[in-house]
């Protein structure tokens, strides 16, 4: 265990690397061995760097975050082996356990930092931006080929990527915590936010485009493995 608390994001990073691989030959049976696990080895990672650290309550929200997360990324897996139409409904609630998962980052954001209306003008900047940016980019969206329910759903995932975005830009205002918004917090969830865009845009607008695909993999777990890294400094420190 001791030699997985050190080189257990190696172990990650080699996992990441073989799903791309498999994801960019589209072979969709061996990842059943690969994707279910990434989340699992996260949080025995986190587990192994702060299981001395009493914040509980703090590591009960970051493990439950982890298990959204890990329920969507099931649910993606199952969409990706069955037909477009037919996998639509894994994808709805897949989309829904992210949704869930960036709440929870949004609300340990403002724990960590309280947001002061008064001073959180990056914060309300970059909320404002990627607001605009995602409400631009809906407007593309095939829209008379998306079910109603679908379409709110992807407006709701947008406003809430672009709301834990700024809450994430929020935290370098306290001097304590800046570094570890600096190195973690505000990439991580930039890259996660940069990830759900890509979604959306092979979903809607580039079925055809295969270089996606890993794209989106990669940024994604890039992301959240920065973010789980931040909460772990975050608990030790």
């Amino acid at each position: 265990m001791k030699l997985f608390k050190k080189f257990g994001l190696f172990l990650f990073w080699i996992m990441l690397l073989l799903d791309c691989g498999l994801t960019i030959i589209n072979n969709q049976e061996y990842r059943i061995y690969t994707k279910p696990f990434l989340i699992p080895v996260l949080a025995l990672y986190f587990y192994l760097n702060t299981k001395r650290s009493r914040h509980y309550t703090t590591k009960t929200w970051v493990y439950l975050s982890l298990l959204f997360s890990w329920a969507s990324e099931l649910l993606f897996l199952k969409n990706d082996s069955m037909p477009k139409f037919q996998g639509d409904i894994f994808l709805q609630v897949g989309i829904l356990m992210l949704i869930l998962t960036f709440l929870i980052y949004a609300m340990m954001f403002v724990k960590m930092n309280k947001l002061d209306i008064k001073d959180c003008q990056e914060a309300f900047i970059s909320t404002l931006l990627l607001s605009i940016v995602g409400l631009i980019f809906f407007k593309f969206f095939k829209s008379e080929k998306v079910e109603n329910s679908f379409k709110y759903l992807v407006v709701v995932c947008l406003i809430t990527t672009s709301l834990v975005m700024g809450l994430a830009a929020n935290i370098y205002k306290n001097k304590v915590r800046k570094n570890m918004a600096y190195q973690y917090f505000i990439p991580g969830f930039f890259i996660i936010t940069l990830s759900v865009y890509i979604v959306l845009t092979h979903r809607f607008l580039l079925h055809d485009a295969e270089f996606l695909p890993p794209v989106i993999v990669l940024t994604y777990r890039f992301g959240q493995m920065l973010i789980l890294r931040g909460f772990a400094k975050y608990l030790k420190a």
